[in-house]
């Protein structure tokens, strides 16, 4: 991800620091990973157990179709809601830190949040 952030960019795929610098920002994008993974680990857990074990109910009531239909998408807007809210900002944060046009984190947070063209 981090050379082709560096080619969009117009920069060379391996900085001149060295391969070491691509791992620069890694953990901004373990940071933007880490809410999807564990969205997508949970939902899949419950509906595992839930419905491939006990079928398509909620204690002992049966769940009509078309009303698991209406959970299952209300549970995805708001996952996607839920992941842009974190991911977005995250991975701007990261291309600023990975294209090398930010050195730090808190440069990265100024120019994309604060600056006049960040609006």
């Amino acid at each position: 991800d981090t050379m082709k952030t560096r080619v969009q960019v117009g920069k060379a795929r391996v900085p001149k620091a060295g391969p070491l610098a691509l791992f620069k920002g890694i953990w901004l994008s373990i940071l933007k990973k880490a809410p999807e993974a564990s969205v997508y680990i949970v939902l899949n857990r419950f509906a595992r157990n839930k419905f491939v074990h006990d079928g398509f109910t909620v204690g002992n009531r049966i769940i009509e179709p078309e009303l698991f239909f209406d959970w299952m998408v209300a549970a995805a807007i708001g996952a996607a809601v839920a992941c842009s809210v974190i991911k977005v900002p995250l991975e701007l944060l990261s291309k600023q830190i990975q294209s090398g046009q930010c050195s730090n984190l808190g440069s990265a947070f100024r120019k994309v949040f604060l600056s006049p063209s960040s609006g």
